[in-house]
């Protein structure tokens, strides 16, 4: 019976292992924010004056308390011209003036805002329910936006496919936008600046997810679990 049991074991952990790597494999990252650090393979946060962010039960918060902060989230692999899908649920309720979700050309530190930063394309600028556009690929404003939405926690899905890329909250299609130029670099944030805006934005997780994903490379650890319950 104590073989039988082993066997069924080291067949069920296999399994587990299995589904894990293909998972990762299949090209997705969820980042429920469990742990109490950010992953350097795969997030970099930008500041510029006292903004900040901590992890606290399970949300990334990214701090700006005053006009002369500024903060990025970025995803550090860099976005080619393979199809993705992006999806964050974040809550933008403490933004005090305007957020932004989107690309930029590179990975930018906020700065002294003369004029609209031409290294911002494809963002959803304003993230609150009035005020809000379509940063287009020409770095020209697309006010025709169509958005009404409480301000707390909801899903926006951004998802770049083919020559297209189409903004959506909470599975409904508030945008779409002509896919133009051939690199960039995913960013969230609740002020870009250091002269102009303020706020928190609380984020629950992000799904990213596309054939060239760099997943993380599964950890099982499920032999040394096992190996701690049986000493016990």
């Amino acid at each position: 019976m104590g073989t039988m049991t082993k066997h069924i074991k080291s067949t069920f952990l296999s399994s587990l292992c299995f589904v894990f790597a293909f998972s990762s494999f299949a090209g997705e990252i969820r980042e429920e924010f469990d742990s109490p650090g950010l992953d350097p393979n795969l997030w970099e946060v930008t500041t510029a004056g006292k903004a900040s962010f901590e992890i606290e039960n399970g949300k990334l918060i990214l701090t700006s308390d005053a006009v002369e902060d500024g903060i990025f989230l970025y995803y550090v692999w860099k976005i080619g011209e393979e199809d993705i899908t992006i999806e964050v649920n974040l809550d933008p309720s403490e933004i005090r003036d305007a957020g932004a979700i989107g690309f930029t050309r590179e990975m930018l530190t906020p700065t002294v805002n003369t004029d609209v930063n031409p290294q911002f394309i494809a963002t959803f600028m304003g993230v609150k329910p009035i005020g809000c556009y379509l940063m287009d690929e020409t770095n020209q404003a697309q006010l025709d936006l169509s958005v009404d939405y409480d301000p707390e926690e909801h899903l926006f899905r951004t998802e770049m496919a083919g020559d297209r890329i189409i903004f959506s909250i909470d599975q409904q299609e508030v945008g779409e936008l002509e896919r133009q130029v051939p690199e960039r670099y995913y960013m969230i944030t609740p002020d870009p600046y250091t002269s102009h805006y303020a706020g928190i934005m609380s984020i629950e997780s992000i799904r990213i997810a596309g054939p060239n994903v760099h997943a993380v490379e599964p950890q099982c650890k499920l032999t040394a679990t096992w190996g701690r319950i049986k000493s016990r």
